[in-house]
């Protein structure tokens, strides 16, 4: 379901969560999840601190979800808990209401995998 708040802030321009791992080794990882509406290109992904490129594409405004993915070096990843966080940018001025000036996006089905 749509919802529009984490964490009771308003606005709520940032989201976090952990993923487990019990040893990331030595072999690349991918990082996909899915998107829908996205309108700025200042949304970005995260991983313990470091953020990823490129930031979330733009709606096709088709009403759908979107896969996207990054590559994250094994590096990047630690033993235990390795933070997710999602990042939202303002509107662009000619698109900012009265009182609300960020992007609203929805995203899922976060998924850290390797082949």
């Amino acid at each position: 379901p749509w919802m529009p708040l984490y964490g009771v802030r308003n606005p709520s321009t940032e989201w976090s969560g952990l993923v487990y791992l019990a040893d990331p080794g030595e072999e690349m990882w991918t990082l996909t999840l899915r998107i829908m509406q996205s309108n700025e290109w200042g949304n970005y992904v995260w991983v313990n601190g470091v953020r990823l490129e490129p930031p979330f594409g733009r709606e096709d405004f088709s009403a759908s979800w979107v896969a996207q993915s990054w590559p994250i070096p094994a590096v990047m990843l630690r033993s235990g808990a390795n933070e997710v966080r999602v990042t939202i940018a303002s509107t662009t001025p000619v698109m900012q209401d009265r009182g609300w000036r960020w992007d609203d996006l929805q995203f899922k089905e976060i998924v850290l995998w390797q082949r």
